[in-house]
């Protein structure tokens, strides 16, 4: 996976980094790509997770999109998760 964004600041003390204006490139086993934009991300170097914030896009490699205002990404099992909470 990878994350670009328009600006990104390190917090090393609370081990993670908070970006804005983002996209991330996600990569499947078949290297099809899953692209998520977000207003807002923060990265937890710990958990090694993912949240973003503000008008979430998820376009699937195959075309289909969700839209929602929060997203989690858990790098280490390649899931992208939405809470019930949420609206999509």
């Amino acid at each position: 996976w990878k994350l670009e964004a328009e600006s990104a600041n390190v917090y090393n003390k609370e081990k993670l980094v908070h970006s804005k204006d983002v996209v991330i490139e996600l990569y499947d086993s078949s290297e099809k790509t899953t692209f998520v934009t977000g207003k807002e991300a923060t990265y937890h170097f710990n958990e090694k997770e993912v949240e973003l914030f503000g008008s979430v896009k998820i376009t699937l490699a195959d075309g289909f999109k969700v839209e929602s205002e929060y997203l989690k990404y858990f790098t280490a099992t390649k899931v992208l998760a939405i809470p019930q909470s949420e609206p999509v």
